[in-house]
């Protein structure tokens, strides 16, 4: 019921913010001598993203070593928001947020139903606060930091099912824009990590599951009672620092970013397939590229990035003579040609889509396949496909802040010999949050 009902939010906000979104784009809210924008007052929305799950396994044994499994998800997630904004001045936004996420396609595996104890994140519930800075009178690009907890399932051992919930805290940022007096959009990133073990099988197996995602959404505010909080300036087409027109999206763009990734890799062989495996990694990067404004309220244009990180996909078992490798193989750079579509939701804020050709950088550990079998390591670059949304906001004339979600998958798998007459092929993919800058000429 909790899916349906967000379901059906999520679709109803975003029809009335599309209705409405001629009649705010021509006024580019504020209108100058119209009353202020005051971002004060309470709101309830939902939202639609894309997710990833890893988590560390641990056990006692000085034989086994901690690794990481996990999924991206291949069903979106479904949300429930309420919050509370105070103005602060013209500039300042602060505020406390409840979310509610249910999932249904998040599954930890290892070695198969019959074996693993943590098998699914079920939901997640945070409650945060939120900071913010208005870029323009009708565009908050905020963060947000608070606790959450962590809805899991599986067996507990000897074939007892459990359902546990484990507290956490959640980090992330975003940029909201008001389309409508009263309906705003959103694209947020968010990590949230456990801040405790689950242990499970009396002890023996102790998981820490973490998650990336990446939303977008859309809230309805109710009008603040008169008096409560600081209008935005009335300064009409105002973005940032300086008063100008609307921005000149058409041009050239060069920028970087930070990224939050989740790495993952298939594990399939003929006797029986293992993980996916997981890990989860910080990285950055960069992106040139060119757009072109061709209505009133579309963009097109196409872009060229590489985003740098290293993830790290470890066997518990592993291999040797005293089981002393265990890091199978990594990945450390994606590098991609695409192309974006994207839609005004006013003069100075872009919501688009983006897909095309990318690379996957897969290096292939030489000691630990040269003790399973006669195996070549070294890099492996496989041509892989990347897809993905963001939020793009211009802060100054030339200067806009953009928060992405991309999803990279390899369109081929590096096989490997096994124990003979066993091959092994892997297929890494990766889910990646980003916050960049961009400069336009």
């Amino acid at each position: 019921m909790r899916v349906i009902a967000a379901r059906a939010l999520v679709a109803g906000l975003v029809m009335a913010a599309t209705g409405l979104a001629n009649d705010a784009f021509a006024a580019d809210l504020p209108v100058a001598g119209s009353a202020s924008v005051n971002w004060t007052g309470f709101y309830i929305g939902g939202d639609v993203g894309g997710l990833f799950a890893h988590t560390t396994h641990a056990t006692p044994d000085p034989t086994i070593a901690t690794d990481g499994i996990g999924s991206i998800s291949q069903r979106p997630s479904f949300g429930l928001i309420a919050g509370l904004n105070y103005q602060v001045g013209p500039r300042l936004v602060f505020g406390a947020e409840a979310q509610r996420t249910s999932f249904s396609g998040l599954n930890f595996r290892e070695y198969g139903p019959d074996y693993d104890f943590l098998q699914k994140v079920k939901s997640l519930t945070s409650l945060t606060g939120r900071f913010g800075v208005l870029v323009s009178a009708n565009t908050l690009a905020y963060g947000k930091l608070g606790a959450a907890s962590i809805e899991t399932s599986g067996f507990e051992g000897f074939g007892s099912s459990f359902n546990k919930t484990i507290p956490g805290f959640q980090a992330g940022a975003g940029i909201e824009t008001q389309v409508t007096p009263n309906v705003a959009v959103r694209g947020e990133a968010l990590y949230t990590r456990a801040t405790g073990e689950l242990k499970l099988n009396e002890g023996f197996d102790s998981y820490r599951p973490g998650l990336i995602q990446y939303k977008l959404g859309a809230v309805y505010r109710f009008d603040a009672h008169q008096g409560w909080g600081d209008p935005a300036a009335d300064v009409g087409r105002q973005w940032g620092l300086g008063q100008v027109g609307e921005p000149a999206w058409t041009g050239m763009t060069l920028g970087g970013f930070g990224s939050l990734n989740g790495h993952q890799t298939s594990w399939n062989e003929v006797s029986g397939n293992l993980g996916p495996y997981t890990d989860l990694s910080a990285g950055g990067g960069g992106f040139v590229g060119a757009n072109l404004k061709i209505l009133p309220m579309a963009v097109v244009g196409v872009e060229v990035s590489a985003n740098f990180s290293h993830g790290n996909f470890i066997d518990p078992a592993g291999t040797g003579l005293a089981n002393e490798f265990h890091r199978f193989a990594s990945v450390d750079r994606v590098l991609a040609a695409t192309a974006r579509v994207g839609w005004l939701a006013t003069p100075g804020t872009l919501l688009y889509a983006k897909g095309g050709r990318a690379s996957m950088n897969m290096a292939i550990d030489t000691a630990y396949w040269t003790a399973l079998a006669p195996n070549v390591g070294g890099n492996k670059s496989l041509p892989a496909w990347q897809a993905g949304v963001g939020v793009e906001t211009y802060v100054t004339p030339d200067i806009s802040l953009r928060i992405e979600g991309l999803y990279t998958a390899a369109m081929n798998s590096v096989v490997m010999q096994g124990t003979s007459p066993d091959v092994i092929s892997m297929r890494p993919s990766d889910m990646s949050g980003t916050f960049g800058v961009a400069l336009h000429f």
